[in-house]
């Protein structure tokens, strides 16, 4: 069975009969290798018991060029020009038509070890041409996202100490969670990016194996290797997209923030009647495109959102940023944006793929941040209750078919208002209902027993008890629902 990978153009090459003299003569039909003393002897042997063939000697230099298959091992002056394709070893003539492989379908040797030369020749091009060279592309891509990371948090930490070491000592547990997230942050991308660069590297090597494997196969002298040849696929590149983190930060009169912002309104309609304790206690209408902040009765424009958009809707956040939901003259576009000390610092619009977060239509957008950063948002729209991060990313949402599985005496789901409490739920109007959910978004409760007739305006008092309006209606009910 070795040695069979030897070229027609080799010389000196021993009689394959005596296997002692110089071959001066090749048999064709049995690719035999002959002296002159063997030739009349191998001319007399039959290649059939049941037919009689011509053994086609001709001088060694006119021999076909050929790989040269192996001597059957039962039929000794016979060569394996077939291979058993149940069996999957090279057989003669003779096995195939009398042997133990009689019964077996046989597939011509030659073309099998062209296919399969192919096959191997067909893999080796595709790792060359396209997966070492994608792997050698994309290990100086994480790289380079590695190191820009690093800078980007060595940076991120700088801002978190200068801003820290600014403030007040009372807000200093604030500043160790800002730490902490960054760190656990930091931790996971480098570490990510780090599995990405370990695994491409050991791709790459694994490619190389493979493809100095396959290239021996190639060179290689024995047909078992061809044979037992398996195509072993080649891993892709790694995908990875890495979201560099930045920290605003800004100058806060801590004492004073709470009476400079005051009681806020917006929208070219009142949608809510907004009233400070130092106010005179009437209602001001705000210009479109405007935010106004009202203090002593004295109105003043605090956020100018331009003429093309329309606020209807906001949100005060702890840290003191504004949160206006607004939407475009068609009504077809939402979006909301974050305001520090009157000027937008973040837009929050799209999906990652560039698709609309929120739904087109004349309804509202209420929005809310709860105590884990998060921002809630009722989209009335589309009748789905939507929840970001506080980077604006989508996180989860809460549509109509799980309300209607959640509360089966709920008819249609149009959320309204929203607010969250002190456990960092979400609680937010239904019709006669009031949703509360967890911060994951798991259904909790229903309240549904105080006889609302759709409820609308909505807030918690210091206690955690809910306030809620109902529409077209003066009064407002007191619900403790804990």
């Amino acid at each position: 069975m070795g040695n069979w990978f030897i070229k027609s153009d080799q010389v000196y090459e021993k009689c394959n009969v005596c296997e002692t003299i110089a071959a001066d003569n090749h048999c064709n039909t049995c690719l035999f290798n002959l002296c002159r003393d063997c030739v009349h002897d191998h001319s007399k042997n039959r290649l059939s018991k049941r037919e009689k063939y011509e053994h086609d000697i001709v001088p060694f230099t006119q021999k076909k060029a050929m790989v040269r298959s192996p001597v059957c091992q039962k039929h000794k002056f016979m060569r394996c020009i077939r291979l058993c394709n149940q069996c999957k070893i090279p057989v003669c003539k003779e096995c195939g038509l009398t042997g133990d492989h009689q019964s077996h379908k046989t597939l011509n040797l030659s073309s099998y070890i062209n296919d399969r030369y192919h096959e191997i020749n067909k893999h080796n091009d595709n790792l060359e041409s396209t997966v070492i060279p994608e792997f050698k592309q994309n290990i100086p891509r994480i790289e380079n996202a590695i190191s820009d990371t690093t800078t980007a948090f060595d940076e991120l930490n700088k801002s978190i100490q200068k801003h820290r070491e600014n403030c007040h000592r009372k807000i200093d547990d604030i500043f160790d969670r800002y730490q902490n997230e960054a760190d656990d942050s930091r931790t996971e991308d480098i570490s990510a990016l780090h599995s990405y660069l370990s695994n491409d590297n050991a791709c790459l090597k694994q490619s190389c194996v493979i493809l100095q494997r396959n290239k021996d196969i190639l060179n290689s002298a024995d047909i078992n290797d061809v044979i037992n040849y398996r195509h072993k696929k080649a891993d892709n590149t790694s995908e990875f997209e890495i979201e560099l983190p930045t920290f605003d930060t800004k100058p806060v009169d801590w004492k004073n923030l709470y009476f400079e912002l005051g009681y806020l309104k917006v929208s070219d309609k009142p949608k809510t009647n907004s009233v400070s304790p130092d106010s005179d206690g009437t209602h001001k209408e705000g210009k479109p495109g405007k935010v106004t902040i009202i203090i002593k009765g004295r109105r003043e424009t605090f956020i100018d959102v331009g003429p093309q958009w329309h606020p209807n809707g906001l949100h005060c956040t702890k840290s003191g940023d504004i949160l206006v939901t607004m939407s475009d003259d068609s009504y077809e576009n939402y979006k909301i944006v974050r305001y520090t000390d009157g000027l937008a610092v973040q837009e929050i619009q799209n999906y990652y793929n560039g698709n609309p977060l929120f739904h087109p239509g004349l309804g509202i957008l209420f929005v809310t941040e709860n105590n884990n950063g998060d921002i809630c948002v009722s989209d009335t729209n589309g009748c789905v209750i939507i929840v970001l991060n506080q980077f604006g990313n989508f996180k989860f949402d809460y549509d109509t078919t799980r309300a209607l599985y959640d509360c089966p005496e709920l008819t249609t789901f149009k959320p309204g208002c929203i607010v969250t409490n002190n456990k960092c739920e979400m609680l937010f109007t239904v019709q006669n209902f009031i949703f509360v959910l967890d911060h994951n978004g798991h259904f909790v409760q229903c309240i549904d027993n105080c006889n609302l007739t759709m409820a609308s305006a909505l807030c918690l008092d210091y206690t955690e008890r809910i306030c809620v309006g109902e529409f077209d209606k003066t009064n407002i009910k007191i619900i403790k629902y804990r």
